[in-house]
């Protein structure tokens, strides 16, 4: 909307009103955009060793959910920009959906591309009902794996006490701009994101082990609630050494603005 000039945007109804969910059932899944940064302009950024194994894997997991996947690597932010810009501008009537994927370093509020840091905001906005109307009503799918802070998770130790137990469906309806999208990110806001350099992110890991066991039998909530669950209990740092950084634990952040049921099922 355009509230300035009381302008409500208007757009095609992809699902009935009170479906319980997402119409999945286009003739396309959708593009999936995957933006791998491994290098950096600043000397202060890493080399982000492990992310081409997550880059990798995570494709090869969403080209069997049937998504058009494109990659893009160590981009700078206004290239990333005009990609998704150029994305949004495409026309999406035939597709379920649209996921976005960044592979990057970052701090709280703000990831980097190769040259500079932005807000996430700057890309997911693009996608919003009224500046992309072929994807009102539609998932709009965002996966962060990058650092969110600095602090480290210590974990606690969990005992147990050693005890065994065996109608108005055509009706027409507005929606909020802002609805439908889901952002999962590798960790929770100030707090560091683990990688692997052989392995790849423990989120990452996660995420396509979910996606390639359950990725057409669960909801996409009940996948990233397992994947937290994965991440949470099986992976933990080491680094002897460096006793600063190990025993550490991690745990990544769902937010979701999705208003059905999202499940990839077989088509």
């Amino acid at each position: 909307m355009n509230q300035a000039c009381g302008i409500v945007s208007v757009a095609k109804m992809t699902t009935e009103r009170h479906a319980a969910e997402y119409n999945m059932k286009h003739k396309d899944r959708g593009l999936a955009l995957i933006f791998n940064h491994e290098h950096f302009d600043s000397s202060e950024l890493s080399t982000r060793t492990g992310t081409n194994v997550d880059c990798k894997n995570l494709e090869h997991e969403l080209q069997k959910l049937y998504f058009t996947v494109v990659v893009h690597t160590n981009c700078k932010y206004k290239e990333i920009l005009e990609t998704v810009q150029k994305a949004a501008s495409q026309d999406h009537t035939n597709s379920d959906c649209i996921l976005v994927a960044i592979l990057s370093h970052g701090k709280m509020g703000f990831i980097n591309a190769k040259d500079k840091e932005y807000k996430l905001d700057s890309i997911w906005s693009c996608f919003t009902a009224d500046r992309c109307p072929t994807l009102a009503g539609k998932p709009k799918l965002f996966f962060i794996q990058a650092c969110q802070g600095k602090s480290f998770d210590d974990g606690t130790m969990l005992r147990t006490d050693h005890i065994e137990t065996d109608g108005e469906s055509a009706t027409n309806y507005r929606i909020p701009n802002h609805a439908d999208f889901l952002f999962a990110y590798s960790t929770i806001p100030g707090f560091y994101a683990w990688r692997n350099q052989l392995q790849g992110s423990w989120f990452v890991q996660a995420l396509c082990a979910e996606l390639a066991t359950n990725g057409k039998r669960l909801d996409i909530l009940t996948l990233l609630t397992y994947v937290c669950q994965r991440v949470a209990i099986d992976f933990e740092s080491y680094n002897p050494k460096i006793p600063a950084y190990n025993e550490k634990k991690q745990i990544p952040c769902i937010m979701t603005m999705l208003t059905r049921v999202l499940r990839f099922s077989d088509r």
